[in-house]
């Protein structure tokens, strides 16, 4: 037997009014640090399957890294002056998730 195989679907060319530049999917490799905090709407924001680094469409420095669930369905932003500081942020969020990043054409 194989085992189980995830069909990975990337995520849409857009999220939020945001171009996708790269996403990453996390697993038990890239665990939760806790360091980071974000809340909505007053509650707080755990860990979450996956990342997306998006360029506003609105803002040309505003790099969002957006916290998504499997579906992509966007729980939570945080906004960047550049990708690496957003990427730096996932990282500290996510350790590991650095070499986890797919790059979006």
């Amino acid at each position: 037997a194989l085992g189980h195989i995830e069909m990975i679907v990337p995520p849409p060319e857009e999220l939020t009014g945001a171009r996708v530049l790269a996403y990453a999917l996390i697993d038990e490799s890239t665990p939760y640090s806790g360091r980071i905090t974000l809340y909505v709407d007053g509650e707080l924001i755990g860990p979450v399957p996956r990342l997306v680094i998006a360029l506003n469409n609105y803002g040309p420095d505003d790099y969002l890294l957006l916290y998504c669930n499997e579906n992509w369905d966007v729980i939570g932003a945080g906004g960047h002056a550049s990708l690496v500081a957003a990427k730096e942020s996932a990282n500290i969020a996510y350790p590991g998730v650095a070499s986890r990043w797919q790059d979006v054409a």
